[in-house]
């Protein structure tokens, strides 16, 4: 063999008739990275997993603050809703009580109505009646004038005539 070929042969992984310069790596050997490598990439990521830590706390202690107050407007915000319900609640008693004062006073109207409707029937009755009774005595004072005078035939005419109005100057029922 050649002295070239012998060195190709004397190297590891590879065989006599391999003719290329890439060692070969046997099948029971894996590739792995350096161990200062890994510890590299695992600094690297410890590092960043901080960083990320470290920014999330920032943006988490800068949101604290504005959520407090709306916290506290909100508490403030609950406060004059109850405030509100209760005043609420309130005046729906005081509509009710009024609404049932409403009610009671338009029914009392209403038989206040009924009742004054009938005394102004009564009333027009009644004024009826009395102007009758009136056209009825000036008729009656008329026929005593004229028999007190005399007239015998006038008095008698006018009593026929007036007292026409005398019947109906009797009030009509209890």
């Amino acid at each position: 063999m050649p002295a070239d070929t012998q060195a190709k042969v004397d190297e590891p992984g590879r065989d006599a008739t391999s003719t290329s310069l890439v060692p070969r790596v046997p099948k029971n050997q894996s590739k792995q990275p350096p161990k200062n490598m890994v510890t590299v990439i695992a600094v690297a990521l410890l590092a960043l997993a901080a960083i990320v830590g470290v920014f999330a706390h920032y943006q988490q202690q800068r949101s604290v603050t504005p959520l407090n107050a709306e916290r506290a407007r909100l508490r403030n915000a609950e406060s004059l809703l109850q405030t509100a319900r209760s005043k609420l609640a309130a005046v729906e008693s005081q509509s009710d009580a009024a609404g049932h004062s409403l009610e009671s006073a338009t029914n009392q109207l209403a038989a206040d109505q009924t009742k004054l409707a009938r005394a102004q029937a009564e009333a027009y009755a009644q004024g009826v009646s009395i102007s009758q009774l009136d056209t009825c005595l000036s008729g009656v004072e008329k026929s005593l004038n004229q028999i007190s005078m005399g007239d015998q035939t006038a008095a008698a005419a006018t009593s026929s005539g007036g007292g026409a109005n005398c019947p109906n100057a009797e009030p009509s029922g209890p």
